[in-house]
């Protein structure tokens, strides 16, 4: 009970007007939903779903960017434990938000270079990533904000 409390706190610390409450209410259900659609649904397809599409004429707002991207970190579980939090389903509610305030984020998918290999998904916005500190990972694509994986390394069964 005293994590739950302490979630909610972090998000109500989080939420600073009814524009924010509106978008972590939405954010809360894509993360209802996404555990269910990432097993159904291939990769690509589910980064076009949670994509924005093309960038419009939105102007970017980089306080507006930092606020989703501090409203989808607290909308996900507790970091400490992976089955409350996903790296890819925090990783797509951002992209999805990021891209709808007209920023150009890519979804990127990685692996670790240390031995036992690991997945990781993040989010990263003007060459940065947003939540988390990826050194340990090795790229292996990624996904502008259409949708459309930009990059392709070798299947993971090619690799040397």
């Amino acid at each position: 009970m005293k994590k739950v409390l302490r979630r909610l706190r972090v998000l109500g610390s989080s939420i600073h007007s009814p524009g924010d409450a509106w978008l972590a209410t939405r954010m809360a259900g894509w993360r209802l939903v996404l555990p269910a659609l990432k097993w159904v649904l291939p990769l690509p397809r589910l980064v076009r779903l949670m994509s924005a599409g093309s960038p419009g004429r939105r102007k970017r707002n980089r306080a507006r960017e930092e606020q989703i991207a501090t409203l989808a970190d607290a909308v996900g579980g507790p970091r400490r434990n992976p089955r409350l939090d996903n790296c890819l389903e925090r990783s797509l509610v951002s992209y999805r938000y990021l891209s709808k305030a007209g920023a150009d984020p890519e979804l990127v998918v990685g692996v670790s270079r240390d031995q036992p290999v690991r997945g990781h998904v993040w989010v990263r916005l003007d060459n940065e990533a947003i939540h988390d500190s990826v050194e340990e990972f090795e790229e292996i694509t990624n996904f502008g904000r259409d949708g459309v994986p930009a990059t392709t390394q070798p299947p993971l069964d090619r690799l040397p």
